[in-house]
């Protein structure tokens, strides 16, 4: 049934491209050395190390002009994607991830003069298309435009948005407004969403609640009275130790203002899991130093 719902898609995708090509004929696809945009792009996966840099080298001489069709291809492989994002899965003969990831090397290869893409980008990414590949384009675009989107979207519905947008953060996008972020980690921090990643058995709330965590020792010092109440209420209630290791970290990174979780990192030295144990006197010693 699966292999059968992949054709139809494929069907979707084929239909799709051949309008989109013929929209770009339309249009006249701005052409370098010979080739259309859409022709370099698919020389990005050619097995020839020196195909692939005269592709890269082609897209950066195209600069702005190849914008329009490269947008054109990621509205395509969003129509796709809405159909049924499993398709996208991470796997070598996979026709659309790798179109997709083709599409985030040109991109890149535009560097600032995709900027006037980012807008449209900042959009799709919001409203779930892509999220994942829309993520590593839009930094590249437009990286202010990109703090702020991704520090708002830790709050969007879909949790696919969310692990893009704290994935990126994690990475070091740091965005502009630090109370924005704050108050979006708190809410990734106490995620639930019963949902299972491609990391086997390990649902993708616990691996965000833990960036979350992380990240929160950090983005913290901004309201660090608001900072620790909210690590130490999910503290009380979180049974994972990849979780609980996060938290315990950013308590050290917090020092003297988390001196009221003390009693729980010393209750923590002793605790089964080496990692959280470990963690805890870490934190422990991070703490008494910042108290002297």
């Amino acid at each position: 049934m699966k292999n059968e719902h992949c054709i139809v898609l494929l069907g979707v995708w084929v239909i799709v491209s051949v309008f989109g090509t013929s929209q770009a004929l339309c249009q006249q696809e701005p052409i370098y050395d010979g080739k259309i945009t859409s022709e370099w792009v698919s020389q990005l996966e050619s097995r020839e190390a020196g195909e692939r840099v005269q592709a890269r080298a082609a897209l950066r001489k195209l600069g702005s002009n190849a914008l329009p069709s490269l947008l054109r291809e990621i509205r395509q492989l969003a129509i796709v994607y809405a159909t049924n994002p499993a398709v996208f899965e991470v796997v070598p003969t996979n026709t659309f991830n790798l179109r997709a990831l083709d599409l985030v090397q040109a991109f890149g290869c535009l560097g600032q003069n995709a900027r006037p893409a980012a807008p449209e980008l900042a959009n799709l990414f919001e409203q779930g298309s892509l999220p994942s590949y829309v993520s590593l384009i839009l930094p590249d675009a437009d990286r202010i435009l990109a703090g702020k989107t991704f520090a708002h979207a830790l709050t969007n519905k879909s949790i696919e948005v969310r692990s893009a947008a704290l994935a990126q953060m994690d990475a070091g996008l740091k965005p502009p407004d630090a109370l924005v972020e704050l108050a979006g980690l708190i809410y990734c921090l106490n995620d639930e969403t019963p949902r299972t990643d491609q990391m086997p058995g390990k649902p993708m709330a616990v691996l965000m609640r833990a960036r979350a965590a992380r990240a929160l020792g950090v983005v913290g010092m901004v309201e660090p009275e608001r900072t620790m109440l909210a690590l130490t209420e999910r503290l009380q209630r979180e049974k994972e130790p990849l979780v609980r290791t996060a938290i315990f970290y950013s308590f050290g990174r917090l020092g003297t203002n988390a001196k009221s979780a003390l009693p729980a990192l010393l209750q923590a030295t002793n605790d089964p899991d080496h990692y959280v144990a470990e963690q805890a006197v870490k934190s422990l010693k991070a703490i008494e130093a910042n108290s002297h």
